[in-house]
């Protein structure tokens, strides 16, 4: 009986150390190449913003993680600035900066990474690694606000072509033979999408963009405590009829302080020993489990 109890702890303990692995293997490879993005301004010619632009924000500009970090809360605010024409200010129902007709769009867009996502089947009682499929240049995190009058019902087509929203998000096969088979893409591509929804990190639905007055805007996100870490971009464009009039750029930074930055900074730099200190520490659990069953008879 003994025996039995030793075996079934060291089965147990390797058991541990290799699921241990694979999971820092997968934690690694969701964020050790990953390329924050850098601030950047497009949209239209010089002319055309001067004609009409937008003026934003974004509180707070650095966010720290440490070990009782509970998630938080970025706030966008600004204002579209009224078309001026001939020298007076115009302020009709159709102009831009009308709540009820202005064509706004917010995204927060996370560090972009190559992500991993297994399909894992039970072989013996374990869930192994069955299939996999890689996916290169995935952001981290993702949210996005729109005003009323880009509700994505009737401007699904419109959003996906300005690459807004889920819809506008350009997941992409890390091998271009992946994405030849259409049904197997679509199937690790809707896993990502779940695993990233059920984790905070993707939307199920665009916020509501919040107007209050003269133009002024307002957009929060929420988010969660499993953030990574790296530099966030956030986006504001401003259409009328379908044509893009101003975009801006902001970026807001997340980092990890104290203990956990250490931790990240090993797990990163060291992927191999880390890996085989979470196994070490698994076959060890083991051990002991099978040494305190023993010792208790």
């Amino acid at each position: 009986m003994r025996n039995m109890l030793l075996t079934l702890s060291l089965y147990l303990g390797i058991y541990l150390g290799v699921t241990l692995a694979i999971c820092v293997v997968d934690v690694v490879s969701l964020s050790a190449m990953a390329a924050p993005s850098s601030p950047h301004q497009t949209g239209p010619q010089a002319g055309q913003q001067a004609e009409q632009a937008i003026i934003f924000d974004v509180a707070p500009k650095n966010i720290n993680i440490s070990a009782d970090f509970e998630g938080a809360v970025v706030t966008v605010f600004g204002t579209i600035l009224p078309q001026k024409g001939e020298g007076k200010t115009t302020h009709g129902p159709d102009t831009p900066n009308n709540p009820y007709t202005a064509q706004l769009a917010i995204s927060v867009r996370g560090p972009q990474s190559r992500v991993i996502i297994r399909e894992r089947s039970s072989v013996a009682g374990m869930w192994l690694p069955h299939d996999w499929m890689a996916f290169k240049d995935i952001p981290l995190y993702y949210d996005y606000a729109l005003s009323s009058a880009l509700q994505p019902q009737a401007n699904a087509e419109f959003l996906r072509q300005n690459h807004i929203g889920l819809n506008g998000l350009e997941l992409g096969a890390d091998d271009a033979d992946d994405a030849e088979d259409a049904i197997r893409f679509h199937k690790f591509e809707n896993s990502l999408m779940r695993l990233a929804q059920k984790g905070g990190m993707f939307p199920y639905g665009g916020r509501e963009i919040s107007f209050l007055g003269n133009g002024l805007f307002r957009a929060d996100f929420t988010l969660p405590n499993t953030i990574p870490s790296g530099d966030y971009q956030v986006r504001v464009s401003l259409f009328q009829d379908r044509s893009l009039m101003a975009e801006r750029s902001e970026i807001f930074a997340v980092r990890q302080t104290g203990f956990l930055a250490a931790i990240n900074e090993a797990a990163h730099r060291h992927v191999m020993l880390y890996a085989a200190a979470g196994f070490a520490i698994a076959v060890l659990m083991g051990l002991l489990s099978a040494y305190l069953s023993r010792h208790r008879r």
